[in-house]
């Protein structure tokens, strides 16, 4: 049982502060029986055994408290958005994930939202040398982890379930400059092709050679009318409603990139992970300041007229609402 999950749910957010450290405890100590248990009787090595909670200082304590408050109010706001939604999600999609068996974690990954870096954490902590991997070598280790279906059927056991976002239009430029502007290889030509066939200039439609503007992806991205993109689409710019069933999956731990050091860090206590482990540094934004973000945002939206703009939005509405985006270019968006 996570027992962390039921204090979230109490009533008055002013409870937190008191049942917040007494909630993690619980759920540590009952990681560390659990990893102990896992053992047979033999004893396990320092990588194996979980943080014993009762070893934690006061500034542990400290920062938990605060992280419980953060994942309080990141699940507060992702369960009453869901309240609002109309009908289009009360259907359950197939979704992936990866489980690890080590610290019983269900991971619902979303591309171009730091998985690549995730997958690597997970798989340092389940035991595997990931020293000499590169990025695809990760993602096809990862592979071994992977289960697909409705969350009834793959999440029967008691896993702690976890999913990482970012800020919706970051993920849709990482997605166009990765996957479309400068693809590392040819598994992304056919959804060019289809792009400048589909949105592109009628001039250039024979030349599928050509890359698709951002506006001609966003085109793309954006038309309720594309089965493709409403029937599951690309897993790169599938939103993350479909990707990851947000309102009918109670995650427990709710990670943004735009945080992603504290939330890690939080991540790693709350199973008992050894510290040594981190999410890998230099992720794609390179450092860039907020203000930097932003520029880099808008040179690429002032390629778009309002019109769509508007519809772009509209596709991507709940991914923003339900993990507490602005839309608004100008505005920080580390809000929760």
């Amino acid at each position: 049982m996570f027992y962390g999950r039921h204090c979230f749910k109490r009533g008055a957010s002013a409870a937190i502060f008191t049942c917040g450290v007494f909630c993690l405890t619980l759920n540590l100590l009952h990681h560390y029986l659990a990893v102990v248990k896992k053992t047979d009787g033999e004893v396990p090595g320092e990588e194996t055994r979980a943080q014993d909670p009762r070893s934690f200082s006061k500034e542990d304590l400290t920062f938990l408290d605060e992280m419980n408050n953060r994942m309080f109010k990141r699940k507060t706001l992702l369960k009453n958005a869901c309240k609002g939604l109309d009908s289009n999600l009360d259907h359950l999609s197939e979704m992936k994930l990866l489980i690890y068996e080590k610290y019983k974690l269900a991971y619902c990954f979303i591309p171009k939202s730091g998985c690549s870096n995730m997958k690597k954490l997970m798989l340092d902590i389940e035991g595997y040398n990931t020293t000499t991997l590169k990025n695809a070598e990760i993602h096809d280790v990862s592979q071994k982890y992977l289960r697909k279906g409705t969350p009834d059927n793959i999440l029967k056991e008691n896993y702690l379930k976890l999913i990482m976002v970012r800020q919706p239009y970051e993920r849709l430029v990482s997605s166009y400059n990765n996957k479309i502007r400068f693809p590392y290889n040819d598994q992304f030509s056919k959804y060019s092709k289809m792009m400048k066939e589909l949105y592109g200039n009628t001039s250039q439609v024979q030349d599928t050679g050509s890359t698709p503007s951002f506006e001609e992806f966003v085109k793309y991205v954006s038309d309720g009318r594309n089965q493709e993109f409403k029937n599951g689409g690309e897993m790169h710019w599938n939103t993350y409603t479909s990707l990851c069933n947000p309102c009918h999956v109670e995650y427990d731990v709710i990670l943004h990139l735009e945080t992603i050091k504290d939330d890690v860090r939080y991540l790693l206590k709350l199973i008992g992970a050894p510290d040594a482990y981190d999410f890998s540094s230099g992720y794609s934004k390179g450092g860039q300041s907020k203000t930097e973000q932003r520029n880099y945002l808008e040179k690429y939206f002032k390629q778009l007229t309002s019109s769509q703009k508007d519809k772009l939005y509209k596709a991507y509405e709940y991914d923003f609402k339900l993990f507490g985006y602005s839309p608004e270019l100008t505005m920080p968006n580390n809000n929760v």
